[in-house]
């Protein structure tokens, strides 16, 4: 119910993709979502010590979309160190 009320929120407004990173992708799949495979980049934290320990780089096998706009998701890398995320 909650992906459902997601996707009518997104229906007429600039959103292009759902990204969302799942352990179990069932429940994901049945919903539209698709796993991808791109190139992550994003902040390493040390949340026990308050510390931040670099960039990660890394496919994250966990990553899925859901294509909402008009645009089609394409290989390459995904920059997570933005003040989105």
């Amino acid at each position: 119910m909650l992906l459902s009320k997601i996707d009518e929120f997104c229906k007429g407004k600039s959103v292009d993709f759902l990204l969302l990173f799942a352990d179990n992708k069932k429940l994901y799949v049945n919903a539209g979502f698709k796993s991808v495979h791109n190139e992550c980049t994003w902040l390493k934290i040390d949340n026990k010590n308050q510390t931040t320990n670099g960039i990660g780089y890394e496919k994250i096998n966990e990553l899925m979309i859901k294509e909402i706009g008009n645009i089609k998701w394409e290989d390459g890398k995904i920059d997570l160190l933005g003040y989105l995320y």
